[in-house]
């Protein structure tokens, strides 16, 4: 039997969505000027979403 470290992540589904886009843009080359601003849209779309939803439970 052999150890072999790993890492597992938890996520919420705004986080995995986060993830995601970055790394489309990141990783696809699309303009990072316009890619921050974008950014700065759907994390405060997103935080709006997990508090409507933290108010659910």
């Amino acid at each position: 039997m052999e150890y072999y470290p790993v890492e597992i992540q938890l996520r919420t589904m705004s986080m995995d969505l986060w993830a995601s886009m970055e790394h489309r843009i990141c990783y696809k080359g699309e303009e990072k000027e316009q890619a921050a601003e974008e950014f700065k849209k759907y994390a405060i779309a997103l935080r709006q979403m997990e508090e409507e939803m933290e108010g659910f439970l």
